[in-house]
């Protein structure tokens, strides 16, 4: 949505209210198939919405126009990968790439051309552990999000160079990364049930202190 209200829109959105008025007028114009398609392959984050489409089901464009009759405040701005025309066929949705790749939906990362990788510098004047953590939770996300293993390299390799431009040390990026890479992007992405379950009673049994950091 490209309004500025789109945040409060969203909220309308959040509750239901206008998605079960789009599930209708879809339903009630385009029939069963394609409102079990649209069911199965809707996602939305806040006003940014993600859908996957077919060629066989009606243009798409007849479903924007359904959005956009909805409510005359509200105006979705739509795009499509044939309209992007980008290298990987793919379209953004956030931080990732998605695209079609040999019949399946694969993932890599998305950056806008004016990201400039601006890290916590290592040398920063903020808690230890906080910097020493970012390699590794910066890997943990590209191991997450990037689905081809090639990829992953390229990504993990990048990620590295940003890194060592911002002071970090080549062992303590290097133990980040290994330490990410031991883990399945699907346990990741799912969780594994043991280790969640035995995190979640660490995590209610603790009491925390939080206080205001200074180095000195």
């Amino acid at each position: 949505m490209g309004r500025i209200y789109a945040p409060a829109a969203a909220a309308d959105l959040k509750v239901g209210y206008q998605e079960v008025l789009f599930d209708q007028l879809i339903l009630e114009q385009f029939g069963q198939t394609t409102y079990n398609h649209f069911q199965l392959n809707y996602f939305r984050y806040l006003d940014d919405i993600f859908l996957l489409w077919e060629k066989s089901l009606p243009n798409i464009d007849q479903i924007i126009d359904i959005y956009n009759s909805v409510d005359p405040k509200i105006k979705f701005l739509a795009e499509t990968s044939l309209q992007l025309n980008r290298a990987s066929n793919g379209i953004p949705y956030l931080d990732v790439e998605v695209y079609i790749k040999n019949g399946t939906t694969q993932f890599d990362l998305f950056s806008k051309d004016t990201d400039s990788f601006n890290y916590l510098p290592f040398m920063s004047c903020n808690p230890k552990h906080c910097t020493k953590n970012i390699p590794f939770c910066l890997a943990r996300r590209i191991k997450a999000i990037v689905s081809e293993p090639h990829n992953v390299h390229i990504r993990l390799n990048q990620l590295k160079q940003r890194l060592k431009a911002k002071g970090y040390p080549d062992p303590l990026i290097s133990a980040g990364i290994s330490k990410a890479l031991q883990t399945s992007r699907d346990d990741i992405i799912f969780g594994n049930s043991s280790q969640s379950n035995n995190e979640d009673n660490s995590v209610n049994n603790s009491v925390f202190f939080v206080s205001t950091h200074n180095p000195r």
